[in-house]
């Protein structure tokens, strides 16, 4: 965006008769940049969409972290009762004794309420993801500015999205004009 106005306004100034020629340049410079980076008053709902899918992916990162974390410090644990039982079992012994199968149970047990939080957050973030998604996708497609319509175009062009959303009838859909409204 910057850099093609940019090179609009370094055309324009290269090319001014006089000061006021410069401004207006400068002035058309402005309103064209906080256009097209949705500055404007008119895009703050846009911008809000785009926030909310910010912060569900940054709500994402952090969860898969938190997931990962989990899932490593279980795989050590378990590479280590592995290598204790191996050791037990050339020293001639069981790999593993009563109390320490109760302590794996309840490790094991513990893991698996691990594993149904991590699923019902990947679960619960994968639906506020497509929601928050979905609306946005809507209101670009609502706009009359043509370069929203097209950056919802990029966004869901293959409408994976509106088919997940808008299953039931076509003229319910916020997308029915979007492309009809390009192409003509």
């Amino acid at each position: 965006v910057l850099e093609c106005s940019w090179k609009e306004l370094e055309n324009a100034v290269d090319t001014a008769q006089d000061l006021d020629c410069i401004i207006e340049a400068h002035k058309r410079f402005i309103c064209i940049v906080s256009e097209r980076l949705m500055l404007s008053e008119e895009h703050k709902t846009v911008l809000e969409k785009l926030y909310a899918n910010y912060k569900n992916v940054i709500n994402f990162i952090g969860q898969y972290d938190d997931s990962s974390e989990q899932l490593k410090t279980n795989n050590i644990l378990r590479g280590e009762r592995a290598t204790t039982a191996r050791q037990k079992t050339r020293q001639g012994g069981w790999g593993t004794d009563a109390e320490e199968q109760a302590t794996q149970k309840e490790q094991d047990t513990l893991f698996a309420a691990q594993l149904a939080d991590i699923s019902d957050k990947m679960r619960d973030s994968r639906a506020k993801f497509a929601s928050s998604l979905t609306d946005f996708l809507v209101v670009l497609s609502q706009k009359p500015d043509d370069a929203m319509k097209f950056l919802s175009l990029r966004i869901d062009f293959n409408e994976y999205y509106h088919s997940k959303s808008y299953s039931g009838s076509a003229s319910a859909s916020p997308y029915i004009n979007r492309t009809r409204s390009l192409v003509m």
